[in-house]
């Protein structure tokens, strides 16, 4: 009489269609949990570094601004560094400008003014109107318009929203107006070659919500990327006999 061994039962293989919908979900939720990663810690790092001054503006250092002309004038766009919704009123909020003039025994002038006032005050006067901003790496561009017209003194016209002028450093707050504005660098006597360096900056009232719901956002995709990972390792579990 023969003895026979049993064998264990051979457990089923996952079908293939059932891996295919693994492998789908685990790379969706690599995917999702990448994202989510890189939102979460950008918000920490976001929460952690930024730092208003006393009066609760974000500035960029001083950086230098030159020409040859009368005047530095904002354009009506200026591009720069992130995308144009961060130039938006409702994300700049109150700006602030300060700096000095080169030479320390020139005044210096800043405005902020209604853009169809700027232009005819600088009609036909030589100036460099600023096109292209970026602050981190400092790369700044200008469109030369060309002029043979010497200005009044800038402070003695009347249109401006806000203005500073002096020797030494001077500060310039403004609220930004609902119509068309420029932003006007000038010495204090209108004479050509502007020579200063400036720190410009603003409130950005909505920076830290942005921050805050981007640590939040990115905490739920990671978390939900996590999920679609696990459902996704589940088909290669053998179903139990």
């Amino acid at each position: 009489m023969t003895t026979q061994t049993p064998t264990a039962p051979s457990q089923a293989q996952p079908s293939p269609t059932k891996l295919r919908r693994g492998v789908v979900r685990i790379i969706v939720g690599a995917v999702l949990g990448g994202l989510g990663l890189w939102l979460l810690v950008g918000g920490l790092v976001g929460l952690t570094i930024h730092e208003r001054d006393a009066d609760g503006y974000y500035m960029t250092g001083e950086r230098p601004f030159r020409t040859d002309a009368h005047a530095i004038v904002s354009a009506q766009e200026i591009s720069g560094t992130g995308p144009d919704i961060f130039y938006g009123r409702a994300m700049v909020g109150p700006v602030r400008i300060s700096g000095q003039a080169d030479d320390p025994n020139r005044e210096l002038f800043l405005g902020l003014g209604p853009a169809d006032d700027v232009e005819r005050y600088l009609d036909d006067v030589e100036h460099s109107e600023l096109v292209d901003l970026n602050v981190w790496p400092f790369v700044v561009e200008y469109d030369e318009r060309p002029g043979t017209s010497v200005p009044d003194a800038p402070g003695d016209q009347d249109f401006w929203i806000s203005s500073a002028a002096g020797s030494g450093s001077i500060t310039l707050d403004a609220e930004l107006p609902g119509e068309d504005w420029r932003a006007v660098v000038m010495n204090a006597d209108g004479s050509a070659a502007v020579d200063a360096d400036l720190a410009v900056g603003a409130t950005l009232p909505v920076l830290g919500w942005c921050l805050i719901a981007c640590f939040a956002f990115g905490a739920l995709l990671a978390v939900a990327g996590l999920i679609v990972i696990a459902f996704g390792l589940r088909a290669y579990r053998r179903p139990a006999r």
